[in-house]
């Protein structure tokens, strides 16, 4: 949780555009690195990463089975390392990347063209198409010996069903006075009427953040949390206060709640496409000696490498698709008979706000984003 909060607050809330990113690839792919690296190197990849390869490797294969046990939702995910042709990582390191889900490729990067096109195309049959592109060709050179790359793919489908979709307002940014062009565009907004999970979070500060659970169909462990924040346009402020013990312990109330609100929600279609170099943040929170001193990884090859980038492309839709709830799975919502009914509430996105896609069996984020402008693709 404590990485994929960093990703959170160091890489999405910067970003002034729809970004998304799923924390646990770039995680993984980096852990595989722990047993080729120095002293100095490996202390960095612990307190950085938090967790073990193997820990992180069982984690995104219980995710992903548990996605697909439910034969609605769709969860494509791909992990890789890109290798010169004459570059040979340790037979150790290879085996360990092969066992956590890491596919090892050879490519020749004195031709760029060739290997992006290579990288690409992986990319695209790994992703079912929706993400064309992992690096430029103008990104490699003659000195690229390695790349790392994650990607994944997520369409699920509501538990409960959007019951109409009407052209609504959404507002981009606060508008001060009458003279200012106005902020707010026009986007398809998704109607739905139901008992929801609801929650509000509060700050020192008065600020806070109000969410809504939107659980998806098939796996009852997978939901989005969308989150506004309670003062109008103060989503950014509110979000840098959001700790990864608030995340922790509001996807451990969704587990506990008993009751639901009666909820009037509308919530904008959409469609992003999200690409990220994590370096940046990787140093930031004090990964450095790989990118930056060539004896830090000297058990990977028998040349002195550096790694240049980690990046990620990833691909959400949010649309109206989905499944009606039966009778049995609503009433499993309503209120213990013993307490008063909890007020009906409306919930409109029509302003930035922030989303989770979140494994509640695993206690663990799958997706963290922020929406500052719906869009379709």
């Amino acid at each position: 949780m404590q990485f994929a909060w960093r990703m959170l607050q160091s890489v999405v809330l910067p970003q002034q555009e729809n970004t998304a990113i799923c924390p646990i690839l770039p995680q993984t792919l980096l852990a595989t690195l722990y047993d080729a690296a120095d002293a100095g190197a490996k202390a960095e990849l612990r307190s950085s990463l938090l967790a073990s390869s193997q820990e992180l490797g069982k984690l995104v294969r219980n995710q992903i089975a548990a996605t697909q046990q439910s034969g609605v939702n769709k969860l494509d995910q791909a992990m890789a390392i890109f290798l010169g042709v004459d570059t040979k990582i340790s037979k150790a390191i290879h085996e360990n990347a092969l066992q956590d889900g890491v596919e090892v490729l050879s490519v020749n990067f004195l031709n760029r063209n060739a290997a992006a096109a290579t990288a690409n195309n992986w990319v695209a049959q790994k992703s079912r198409g929706a993400i064309r592109e992992i690096v430029a060709p103008n990104a490699l050179d003659a000195s690229t010996r390695m790349m790392m790359a994650s990607v994944i793919y997520f369409k699920g489908k509501w538990k409960h069903q959007f019951t109409k979709t009407e052209p609504g307002l959404f507002e981009t940014a606060p508008t001060f006075d009458k003279t200012r062009t106005s902020t707010s565009i026009q986007v398809p907004m998704m109607y739905m009427f139901n008992k929801l999970r609801y929650g509000e979070q509060e700050f020192p500060d008065g600020n806070g953040l109000r969410w809504v659970e939107l659980p998806y169909e098939g796996y009852a462990g997978l939901s989005m949390i969308l989150m506004l924040p309670k003062q109008r346009h103060q989503l950014q402020r509110s979000a840098e206060q959001l700790s990864a013990a608030d995340i922790s312990e509001i996807i451990t109330s969704l587990k506990q709640m008993r009751s639901s609100n009666k909820m009037h929600l509308y919530v904008p279609k959409f469609s992003l496409f999200s690409s990220l170099s994590l370096v940046p943040a990787l140093k930031s929170m004090g990964l450095k000696s790989i990118f930056d001193r060539s004896s830090a990884l000297s058990g990977l090859t028998h040349e002195p490498l550096v790694v240049r980038d980690v990046s990620q492309r990833t691909f959400v839709a949010i649309d109206e698709q989905g499944t009606t709830a039966t009778s049995a799975a609503s009433l499993a919502f309503v209120a213990l008979s013993a307490a008063p009914p909890p007020p009906t509430i409306n919930f409109t996105v029509n302003e930035p706000f922030l989303l989770m896609i979140v494994d509640k069996t695993n206690e663990y984020p799958l997706f963290v984003g922020k929406i500052v402008k719906p869009e379709s693709n």
